[in-house]
């Protein structure tokens, strides 16, 4: 067992709470969900209105599993560093698997406040109740307490491994919202009641009706034209994500060697 004195202990334990808590939260949407059958609900009113078709819907979310990589990826974590199992504390370590949930978390926190601006999210509307309370505090965490604390619990991690982090390598994390866009894609338009898709951008209607509140005139080209636009805007915000935590990374690595250096040079003097 691992001393518990130890600030790998600590770290990880807090680690290990939010990753509870994440998927407690998770656990409580997917159970406690708004669900809204098809003989009430129109398809304009499926994409503008607040209920899913299925309480699974949740897991549909990019957020959601996103959150629950982070969460699974600290408890096992922790459960490595409280039996001091080494290969599993190395390959957890592993600076790519590092740089993919930083980068991720990130993206999460910045297409989050994107969405609200663009598309008029009223998630933080203020209403003294406790159920908006809730919700504040439900997006507070899984949009910025979370990804933030992700984001610097890996990028510490990062800076103390003794190999570059190559941006060609990272490139491939590309593959992993393209596989999340075709899945939904598949899932919204076959497993529910009515087509039904997490975000605005996944569908012709579903897009236009967040812009412009009704399909009186709608147009399927320039819908469609929305959507690709939408999808080059946040693609090109992943590369930047995955350009900008590279350049991170070896600062913070570079920092790191430059004091260590400097420490065994301290400690060469003193003796």
């Amino acid at each position: 067992m691992q001393k518990l004195k130890t600030k790998e202990f600590w770290i990880g334990l807090l680690a290990f709470v939010i990753g509870l808590v994440g998927i407690a939260v998770v656990i409580m949407q997917i159970c406690n969900v708004n669900r809204v059958g098809s003989k009430f609900w129109s398809q304009a009113e499926a994409y503008t209105g607040d209920a899913v078709p299925s309480g699974y819907s949740y897991l549909t979310y990019y957020t959601n599993i996103t959150l629950l990589l982070f969460c699974f990826y600290a408890i096992v974590k922790f459960v490595a560093i409280l039996c001091d199992i080494k290969k599993l504390k190395e390959g957890l370590n592993n600076r790519y698997l590092l740089m993919f949930l930083a980068v991720n978390e990130l993206l999460v926190m910045i297409v989050y406040v994107t969405m609200m601006f663009v598309f008029n999210f009223q998630t933080f509307k203020y209403a003294p109740t406790p159920h908006n309370f809730h919700d504040i505090g439900v997006s507070m965490y899984k949009h910025f307490f979370v990804t933030i604390f992700a984001a610097v619990y890996c990028f510490s991690l990062i800076k103390k491994d003794k190999k570059r982090v190559e941006l060609k390598k990272c490139l491939w994390f590309i593959l992993y919202p393209v596989f999340y866009y075709i899945l939904v894609q598949i899932i919204g338009r076959t497993c529910y009641e009515y087509d039904w898709f997490p975000y605005p951008f996944f569908a012709t209607k579903q897009i236009w009706l967040n812009l412009f509140g009704s399909l009186d005139s709608f147009n399927f080209s320039k819908a469609f034209g929305l959507l690709f636009a939408c999808g080059v805007v946040i693609l090109t915000i992943y590369i930047l994500a995955i350009v900008i935590c590279c350049a991170i990374c070896r600062r913070l690595q570079q920092n790191q060697r430059s004091r260590m250096i400097k420490e065994v040079r301290d400690a060469k003097a003193k003796n």
